[in-house]
């Protein structure tokens, strides 16, 4: 479902697995930048 809706949007989804870590999902939808949403904070991938 998050799939098909965020390529109706122009986005991608991807999702990277590690049996030992869990799993990371993420998605890009075109359009903004964070910058531009005031008190946004995006977390600091390591």
């Amino acid at each position: 479902m998050v799939k098909a809706i965020v390529e109706a949007h122009g986005g991608t989804v991807g999702v990277d697995s590690d049996v030992r870590k869990g799993s990371t999902i993420r998605f890009r939808v075109p359009g903004f930048q964070a910058a531009e949403l005031p008190g946004l904070a995006w977390p600091q991938v390591a």
